[in-house]
């Protein structure tokens, strides 16, 4: 029986620093025919499924994952990865034909992140090859999915309900369209444009009426560096991001995300899982790299003073 399942993408990431690069408005300008030299670049794998597999190990939660890669070095890579972080494997599709996913990112201190992504076989998990036997679990994280990969979704969510499995779900902009599938959601993450997005709505309150009316009953929505809320039991909480140095802000949501229900299924409160998930996700964007800084449960445990002092409030919904 394992604690969680996440179900996403699985890739590989390059980061690219353009420090060299003029900014013209909010633009980066590229001089066609030009070559660059730069820095080393980083590399590391990422995808929403894989970064939140990791954390939830980290945390000392059973955990697997169901993604799919390429029979490449990149697919190799992850293997190892999730191999070395005590993720089971056994859902981890290889697709013949088509490679693991790559994004490539290049950033520039002052400017946004900007990212090119390959899907590759991420975009195409199958459902008749997901072992159904070994998806004994008390939880389903699910992220983001694309293509034939959202084929899955569905069925993956009527399996959870007569299984009695709880779902998370942070979901990407193919699901945002599926109103549907709220009702088999148990937790909800968002970040704000999402959140506007989904409901139609702008104010925070009025989102919450709006998504809880699908039957959601636990929805935290972030919004960069500005406040995180969270509604549960008919009550808002809120707090403030820690002010952090930022490398870079790739990873920062699943970060929050994945601590923040990593605490729900430990059966903490939902005001520590709130506190819990800030402090993953100000470690992890003082790092390059979307699992870098990702906190283990020792890190939580030597810091549970600190993170005692996030500030949280609350108020009636």
């Amino acid at each position: 029986m394992f604690d969680v399942i996440t179900i996403g993408s699985a890739t590989r990431d390059i980061f690219v620093d353009l420090k060299f690069l003029k900014k013209k408005d909010n633009y980066l300008c590229l001089i066609p025919g030009a070559k660059y030299d730069i820095e080393p670049p980083f590399m590391q794998t990422g995808g929403g499924a894989t970064n939140t597999a990791v954390s939830f190990s980290r945390f000392g939660l059973r955990t697997s994952i169901i993604s799919r890669i390429g029979n490449d070095e990149s697919g190799h890579l992850i293997k190892i990865n999730l191999k070395n972080e005590n993720v089971n494997m056994h859902n981890l599709q290889q697709d013949k034909e088509l490679g693991t996913a790559i994004s490539i990112i290049i950033s520039k201190i002052g400017i946004d992140r900007t990212v090119f992504t390959y899907r590759g076989a991420s975009q195409n998990i199958l459902l008749k090859e997901i072992d159904l036997k070994l998806l004994k679990t008390k939880w389903f994280y699910i992220t983001a999915l694309r293509g034939n990969s959202l084929k899955i979704l569905k069925p993956i969510l009527e399996y959870a309900k007569e299984n009695r499995i709880k779902v998370a779900i942070n979901p990407g902009s193919q699901e945002l369209g599926l109103n549907e599938i709220l009702e088999y959601i148990d937790v909800l993450l968002l970040n704000k444009e999402e959140a506007i997005k989904l409901s139609g709505k702008s104010d925070i309150k009025d989102i919450f009426k709006k998504l809880t009316s699908f039957g959601v009953k636990t929805i935290a929505i972030t919004n960069g560096k500005n406040s995180v809320h969270v509604l549960y039991h008919n009550k808002i909480l809120k707090a403030e991001p820690i002010k952090s140095k930022v490398v870079s802000t790739l990873g920062a949501g699943d970060a929050f995300c994945s601590a923040f229900v990593a605490s729900l299924i430990q059966n903490k409160s939902i005001d520590n899982a709130l506190r819990v998930g800030l402090f993953n996700s100000h470690s992890v964007v003082q790092h390059q790299g979307a699992k870098t800084g990702l906190l283990t449960i020792d890190n939580i445990k030597k810091n549970e003073n600190l993170i005692s002092k996030i500030k949280a409030e609350s108020y009636k919904f």
